[in-house]
């Protein structure tokens, strides 16, 4: 694992994603803090790795039953695009960036940038993984993503 590591093994403490109850905060357009919820993953013992996602076996070494554990919600910006041209029935900000995020696990993510203008973005950049309001679906209710924004 790289420097900065903020992993930490699961304890049945029921903070997994889905677990979580969702904010019904005020509506913001902005990237909120990733303390609202937790980024889970997989590690594996016999290769000392951590996986993006909470697998079973490991797809680096094949060994089965992989440990869960919260990963860090923080990585830097490797690359990433600016979307300018909305496709049918997008309803959320233009324009908008996507970019690749390697996490101080070394895991790499690809997700939504926010939090600032597009152009402003520079590769090495440190960001932060939150939730970020898209638009409101025909009921009302928030249509949310996870995204990252510079910190």
């Amino acid at each position: 694992m790289l420097a900065g590591d903020e992993s930490a093994p699961i304890d049945g403490g029921g903070d997994r994603l889905s677990e979580r109850q969702p904010d019904h905060g005020p509506a913001s357009a902005r990237c909120s803090s990733s303390r609202l919820f937790r980024l889970t993953g997989g590690f594996c013992s016999g290769c000392n790795q951590s996986k993006a996602l909470d697998q079973r076996i490991c797809p680096r070494c094949i060994l089965g039953d992989l440990g869960a554990v919260h990963l860090s919600a923080k990585g830097r910006l490797q690359s990433f695009t600016i979307v300018r041209g909305a496709l049918p029935g997008y309803r959320g900000p233009m324009p908008y960036a996507v970019g690749t995020v390697t996490l101080f696990e070394g895991i790499e993510l690809q997700a939504v940038v926010s939090g600032c203008h597009p152009e402003d973005l520079r590769p090495g950049m440190e960001v932060e993984l939150g939730l970020l309001k898209i638009c409101e679906d025909s009921l009302g209710r928030e249509v949310v993503a996870q995204a990252f924004r510079p910190i």
